[in-house]
């Protein structure tokens, strides 16, 4: 985490423990999102982008994982399309 070094960032926010059987408090709660607030706005560049190493094989995979989504999406889309015609259109006339 080399913009964290870089920024001197020290967390000062405690860590929130909640063991088995403890109830969560509203306490604890937004001290635990305070605590990575804090992180992640001190991980953010100073322009708003996240900075990240994406070199060689990294390079792919976003772009990889998102064309892998949507194909699913879409056939499952398709499917779901041609489903209801066949159930509509094609059963009741045969």
């Amino acid at each position: 985490m080399q913009i964290l070094r870089e920024k001197n960032f020290k967390q000062t926010i405690p860590a929130v423990r909640v063991e088995d059987g403890e109830e969560v408090t509203y306490e604890k709660t937004t001290t635990a999102m305070k605590r990575s607030a804090s992180f992640y706005s001190a991980l953010q560049a100073s322009d708003g982008h996240w900075p990240a190493e994406n070199s060689g094989v990294l390079f792919f995979l976003p772009p990889f994982v998102s064309t892998i989504s949507l194909s699913f999406f879409f056939f499952n889309l398709f499917f779901l399309f041609f489903s209801l015609i066949n159930s509509f259109l094609i059963k009741p006339h045969s």
